[in-house]
């Protein structure tokens, strides 16, 4: 069941980028002429995909942290949150999925801005 949702949000959140990919023809068009390369664009891409990732998990792991806290410490709930902890090691695996989610979200964004024509793009514009 985890499975599916992180294949649902991985699937939202790409296409969210190729979205944002696609708005953003112009500027990445602009920046190829300026000398920009075509791996530092990507580069850039998945650097902010990773960015967003890892700034939306971190978020959500320390809310996480504090409501089993919270939750633990309610005499009347610590029978069915007492046990659960958010601990180094699960926090380490957290922050590797965040990244590798990350890094695969922006993995086809990043190819496609990559492979962006000047000329075409700026006849877009």
């Amino acid at each position: 069941m985890t499975g599916a949702a992180f294949v649902t949000i991985l699937l939202i959140v790409g296409n969210a980028m190729a979205g944002a990919i696609r708005e953003r023809t112009g500027e990445i068009a602009v920046m190829k002429t300026l000398g920009f390369t075509s791996g530092r664009i990507g580069r850039i891409v998945v650097g902010e995909t990773l960015l967003l990732a890892l700034f939306g998990g971190m978020l959500g792991l320390a809310l996480a942290n504090l409501l089993t806290n919270a939750l633990s410490s309610i005499p009347a709930l610590n029978q069915f949150f007492g046990g659960m902890r958010i601990t180094s090691q699960i926090a380490l695996s957290a922050v590797g999925f965040m990244a590798a989610l990350g890094f695969i979200t922006g993995a086809v964004p990043a190819f496609n801005a990559m492979r962006v024509n000047v000329i075409t793009a700026f006849r877009r514009i």
